[in-house]
This record gives structure tokens, sequence and C-alpha cells, in this order.
């Protein structure tokens, strides 16, 4: 039998096994039941002689031996299968419970009638002569007030458990045969409807394998490999009508991966790049005219590393990294796996340049979050306010006063964010377009201006608003835009800084013009400083949001600074105030 017909069999194998291991352990059960069943008989036979012995003994003391006997007659009328006997020393039957004491033979040889005329009670397991079947027997001593010795003896037939264990015994008898029988058949039919056709069907796969094209798959004429030999030869029917489009598929495949806009390379355990597509070319700079390139040569070092744990650990690879290449840092997605190329391990990796789609989405992302978070306090607010009006809070005076002012005050907050939402889209596209539409006007003009906007402001929270240094100066701009990025900076000195006085300054260095808020407040704390000019940004938000601030003043600023070629910057520490410039070229 070859290895491959081992599995075949295993089946009827562990059948045939575990039929054996059933039988062995139900003649062991056999054994123990019968076992159990013996001991339980025995100590039932035990205490009913005991229990009978308490009553006849009363009647063997006096010599009453027609009430021992008749107790013994009487002893049948109970519902067991106890059999009861009297017997004298000499064995002479005395009295019986199932039959006529006049027929019985002399019991003297009786085993357990010697051992209880010798003074010990006996238990006895033996064949009946007299009822023609296994009997346990139990006979104890009786002794009469005359010093006579009668005995008791209680017996018990186990006819109806033998029975049992023989009926059991026959039918495992035959379902051993039954199971022989059918192992038997289902060898035979493994043989002759599944083992020759796969054989057949074997010689005929082989063949294909080794080229052979034209073998015509064998397929018998029923059982259940049939099904499986017609889709085999419907499989070698397409697999030649597919090889002949392999030539034309090759060729388009080579078109695809030359024209994908996403780096393809092939690379060795050194390093070496085996195969690659024109945008691996433009991504590192590989000449059509340079024989071979190494990927040590591409300049990163997290790559390299990236590259070399692929090999080592023979795991997927796929992690985003930052390559530099003339002066810029590319955002790469790399992705790789192992193949085997001509018997040797290689790493196909795919790159994707995600610069510029990293900085798209992350921005869509930030904003989109942070408008709808900014959006959903006031529209809460302005939902909250008109259910309870419409609950009843309208007829209530006093109710309705203070839901219409938070109607009126979450109405100018959504209001002030839309607006400057909008503002910020405007100064982007301005900053797109080539033609910004910028005029000739005086800065000064424009400090002053935005000063006198915020001095209401500043004597309600009682802080001195005051220029310390205005240089006429005149710039190329949009003075409107510059002026609400000053009374940002004002008006936030003037809400948080919680300084006694704010400076405003315009001074001329070199080609610019620095225009400085400063307070002499709280400051602001260096973790803060690199994201002070984001979206949205706050330092204190419970502080931003009950002054109805948007977090997109500052955000305005600094576009408003770009789109005149500027610069926003801030200079602080904390519990020594704050200092915002924005830095403008003169000529532009």
């Amino acid at each position: 039998m070859k290895k491959n017909d081992l599995a075949l069999f295993f089946f009827p194998a562990s059948i045939v096994i575990i039929t054996v291991l059933s039988a062995i352990m139900l003649v062991h059960q056999f054994s123990k039941f019968e076992k159990a069943y013996l001991r339980e008989a025995t100590a039932n036979i035990i205490q009913n002689t005991d229990f009978a012995t308490q009553i006849i003994l009363p009647y063997i003391e006096s010599e009453n031996m027609e009430k021992a006997k008749a107790f013994c007659l009487q002893f049948s009328d109970r519902p067991s299968t106890l059999r009861l006997t009297l017997i004298d020393s000499q064995g002479n039957v005395l009295s019986d419970t199932e039959e006529n004491s006049e027929i019985f033979d002399n019991h003297l040889l009786r085993p357990e009638v010697q051992k209880a005329l010798a003074g010990t009670p006996e238990v006895q397991i033996r064949y009946s002569s007299t009822l023609n079947q296994q009997m346990i027997y139990y006979a104890k001593p009786i002794t009469s007030a005359s010093g006579k010795t009668y005995i008791l003896r209680v017996a018990e037939t186990s006819k109806h458990v033998q029975e049992i264990l023989s009926l059991a015994k026959l039918n495992l008898f035959f379902a051993l045969l039954l199971g022989a029988a059918f192992i038997t058949l289902l060898i035979l039919y493994i043989v002759h409807r599944v083992r020759r056709p796969l054989v057949k069907l074997q010689e005929s796969a082989v063949r294909i394998t080794q080229g052979y094209l034209d073998e015509k798959i064998f397929i018998p004429n029923s059982g259940i490999i049939r099904d499986l030999a017609i889709n085999l030869r419907e499989m070698e029917e397409k697999l030649r009508e597919q090889l002949e489009h392999v030539t034309h598929e090759n060729t388009e495949r080579e078109l695809i991966y030359q024209t994908m806009g996403e780096a393809i390379l092939i690379i060795n355990r050194d390093g070496e790049v085996l195969s690659h597509n024109h945008a691996a070319d433009h991504l590192f700079g590989i000449q059509q005219s340079t024989p071979s390139f190494n990927i040590n040569r591409a300049g990163s070092t997290e790559l390299i590393l990236l590259i070399q744990n692929a090999f080592e650990e023979h795991e997927k690879i796929e992690k985003e990294l930052i390559l530099s290449r003339d002066g810029h840092e590319l955002i790469l997605y790399v992705r790789g796996s192992l193949i085997i190329r001509q018997d040797t391990p290689c790493l196909l990796m795919v790159i994707m340049d995600l610069t510029n789609l990293h900085k798209l989405e992350s921005f869509r992302i930030d904003f989109i979050t942070n408008v709808s978070h900014e959006i959903k306090t006031p529209l809460t607010s302005i939902l909250s306010a008109v259910e309870s009006l419409e609950d009843g809070g309208i007829h209530n005076p006093e109710y309705a006063e203070k839901f219409l002012s938070i109607l009126s005050q979450q109405s100018k907050r959504l209001n002030f964010l839309v607006q400057d939402i909008l503002s910020l889209a405007t100064l982007e596209q301005r900053q797109s377009s080539e033609n910004k539409n910028f005029t000739l006007f005086r800065l000064d003009s424009t400090v002053e201006n935005a000063l006198n906007a915020c001095l209401a402001m500043a004597d309600e929270n009682k802080i001195e608003l005051l220029i310390t240094e205005n240089t006429p100066l005149e710039i190329q701009g949009d003075c409107g835009y510059l002026e609400e990025a000053l009374v940002n900076l004002i008006t936030n000195a003037i809400r948080y800084s919680k300084s006694p006085k704010v400076e405003i300054s315009l001074t001329q260095e070199d080609h610019l013009a620095v225009i400085a808020v400063r307070d002499f407040g709280i400051g602001i704390s260096s973790e803060h400083t690199p994201r002070i000019f984001e979206r949205f940004y706050r330092v204190h938000k419970e502080r931003s949001r009950q002054f109805g601030g948007t977090g997109l003043g500052l955000a305005i600023v600094k576009h408003i600074a770009k789109l005149h070629k500027g610069t926003a910057t801030l200079e602080t520490a904390p519990g020594k105030g704050c200092t915002f410039k924005i830095t403008l070229p003169l000529h532009q």
C-alpha cells in the first residue's frame, strides 16, 4: 500500500479500531456490572437474614417449630425474590419458602451449611441442582434453648442478571459481525470506486504537468470521482485556452507596470534593484544609462533599515517615511512583500508619493473636525433655547427674555464664525491668484484706524491702549485686511492677556515694515507657540469661548501676512507678556 493510500483507508481503519476498543470496554463493563450486582445482592441477603433471624429466633428458642416453619412458608408472601430455608443439624430441610420440604435432598454437604454448623456464617455463589440456576446463598446458625442447632439459609437467584448479560453479549457479537461486514464492503467500495479511478486520474494529471496538454483525462463511468474528473477535463481545456493569451497579457502587464504612477521596485538582499518602472526612475533619479542601481544610495536610512528588516523578519512592510530629495522632504508610503524570483528571495516594493495628498488630507480633516466642533456649540445652545421657548417659555417674560438673549448671542457667535471661515477661504483664494488687486496706502494710518476701533473695548476692560511708535510708511497691499489683522491682535491682547496696557508700534527694519502688538500680561507657555497660528487652536479654550472667540483670529492674521508676502510671529514667555509681530516687505 502506498503512503497516499493511508489517508484513503484512514476512515475504515478508524472504524475498526473504535469498534474493537468499544467491544473491549463493553466486556470489561459487563464484568464490573456483574461483580457490582453480586456485591449488592450479598449485602441485601445478609441484611434480610439478620432481619429474619430476629423474628424466627424466639420460635427456635422456645422449641416452637411449627411457628418457625410457618414463618418460612409465609415469607413467600412478601414482594421479594428471596428464598428462606430452615435446616436442622442433620441437614434435613424443615421448611422452605418455594418448595415442599419433603422433596428436598439432605443439605448437610452444602458448603454454606457446613460452614454455618461450624459456627461461621457463610456466603456462597453456586449453581443450584434443585432449581437449575445460579444462586446466592447465606447460611447462619441459630441455637435453641435446649442446645439444638438449626441453620437459617437465605437465597436469591441471579438469573435475571445473567439473562441481561447473555443478551448483551449476544447483541455485541452481532454488532461486531455487522460492523465487520460494513467495513469489508466499505473497503471494497473504496478500492474499486475511489482508489483505482484516482490512480488513473493522477497519471493523467502528471502527464499534463509534464507539458502534454493533449493528454485526455480519464473519466470513470460512475462513482464519486466522475464529477471531479469532468471538472479537471474542463479545467484542462480552459488552461489550454488561457495559455494562448499569456504572451499578450504579459505585454499589457509590462505596459501597465511602466505607466503606473507609483514607483515599483524589485530588490535583492544586497540592495540591488533588479527591476523598476519609470516612476521609480523619477523618484530616485535612476538614469536609463545606468546599468544598475543600489537602494542604499537612495539617501534614506529609514528606508534601508526597513528593507533589511523585511529580509530578516520575513514579514510584509507597510510604513510612511520621509525622503529628502533636492532640498525637499517627500512623504512616502512604502509597501513591500517578499517574493521568490529565480529561486532567490527578493522584495517587491511599491512606493507612493503622498506629500501633496498628505497635506491636503490633513488640512481637510482638521478643518472639518474643527468647524464641526465650533459650530456644534452655538447650534446646541440655539436649539435648546428654541425648544425651551416652544415648551412654554415664550409665555414667561423672564424666561423669554433670557432665551432670546441666548439666541442673539449664539447667532452672533455663529455669524462671526462663518465670516471668519469665509475670510480664510477668500484669503487662500487670493494667495493663489496672480492678480491680488493691491493698492498703495499709508500703513501708519491703518495702525491708527485699528487702535481707534479697539478703544471702546479697551476702556470697557480698563486697559490703556497706546501707540509707542508709528513710522510713516507706504506699502502695496489691502488696507482692509491689514487693519483686520491688527484689530484681531489688539482684541486678543485686551481679552486674554490680563495686561494693564497694550502697546502698538510700526517701525522699519531694512526693507521691512514691522508692526508689533505688545502686552505685559500672563504670557503663553512655550508648548503652545508652535501651534498658536493654527486654525481653531486655543491656549485657553473656555476663556476664548466665553469672550465669543472663534479660534480663527490668529490664523487669519497669518494668512493676511502671507497674502502680503510677509510673516506673523510671536515672542513670549510665561509671566512676561506677548509680542505679536507682522513683518511685511515694503517693495513687492
